[in-house]
């Protein structure tokens, strides 16, 4: 298991919730294995949010299968570009590949503008992973264009926050600042709690790297709020590392070690061994540094076991 990345490939997959409609006639009722498909594309979907890409991929595979019993093609393009989500987020790129082509290639029969948008987005995901940024960037650009036409404007937001953060990511500040806005205004007038919080830190990040550590914390703060109150445990621990880099560069060393103190018990809860790691770099530099905290051994014990710890809790 993989916890979902902030950044990039944190909400790339689609989110199937079948929720129930209000007022007017009642709704037929689904035939039975569309339904069911259905249903264990919503259960994928919940494994997916936490992160847990190995469990999410079993309901995804699970609700292609049932969907093939009809040959319902808009459920089994769904489940297509679901399965590559997961095996994006569990780093098995040629298999992401595969199963985002296929839904293209269904794609074309069921003609869904909301469908084309999160696949291009998920695609534009992959080839940044895989080191083509020029075709990642024209990806993004097509993911916004097809989301744009789109009457739901289905993935806008998540693509535009994508966008931003790519060019963050490749020094062109500006671009992305312009991008996040709109990204903002889009997640304030959807209330999207957690896509204000992913904007927000980027906006922070973006903020460091111009040397303006007042906003950069300002922007970090508001989006460890929002995270709280989204109940997202993989953004809450990001947050606070970026706090923790941000107090390192103030030289508030006990301040960094506090924050750094929780984000790297959080990672370690998360099974995210990549990021206890990263974490454990910078308490050792704060250290060094600033004489805080006053040992590692706490945190070393922390870094061994992580290495052995696949689950996180919140798979279990």
């Amino acid at each position: 298991m993989k916890t979902a990345a902030r950044l990039l490939l944190g909400g790339l997959a689609v989110l199937w919730l079948f929720g129930l409609a209000c007022g007017g006639p009642k709704p037929k009722p689904d035939p039975v294995l569309i339904a069911e498909s259905k249903r264990l594309a919503s259960q994928g979907s919940y494994w997916y949010d936490r992160g847990c890409y190995d469990r999410a991929e079993r309901y995804f595979f699970q609700a292609m299968e049932t969907s093939r019993l009809l040959d319902d093609l808009p459920g089994m393009l769904r489940a297509r570009n679901n399965l590559g989500a997961a095996a994006l987020g569990l780093g098995r790129y040629d298999e992401a590949a595969e199963h985002l082509n296929k839904a293209l290639e269904l794609n074309r029969d069921v003609d869904s503008r909301s469908e084309a948008s999160l696949i291009y987005g998920n695609l534009a995901g992959l080839a940044f992973k895989v080191g083509r940024a020029g075709e990642a960037e024209s990806l993004w650009r097509r993911a916004i264009g097809e989301a744009e036409r789109d009457k739901a404007r289905t993935g806008l937001g998540l693509h535009l926050t994508n966008l931003g953060v790519f060019y963050r990511k490749t020094g062109r500040l500006a671009e992305a600042r312009t991008v996040l806005d709109r990204a903002l205004a889009l997640a304030v007038q959807n209330k999207d709690v957690r896509g204000q919080a992913a904007v927000h830190v980027e906006l922070g990040l973006i903020a460091s790297e111009e040397r303006d550590l007042t906003r950069a914390q300002q922007h970090v703060s508001v989006a460890l709020d929002l995270d709280k109150q989204a109940e997202n445990p993989a953004g809450i621990a990001y947050d606070l590392e970026q706090l923790g880099l941000i107090y390192q560069r103030k030289k508030q060393w006990s301040d960094a070690a506090r924050e750094l103190d929780r984000a790297i018990r959080l990672y370690g809860a998360l099974a995210d061994g990549q990021a206890v790691a990263r974490v454990y770099g910078l308490i050792k530099a704060n250290r060094a540094a600033g004489s805080s905290p006053g040992s590692l051994g706490p945190y070393e014990r922390l870094l061994k076991a992580s290495e052995g710890n696949t689950t996180s809790i919140l798979c279990q």
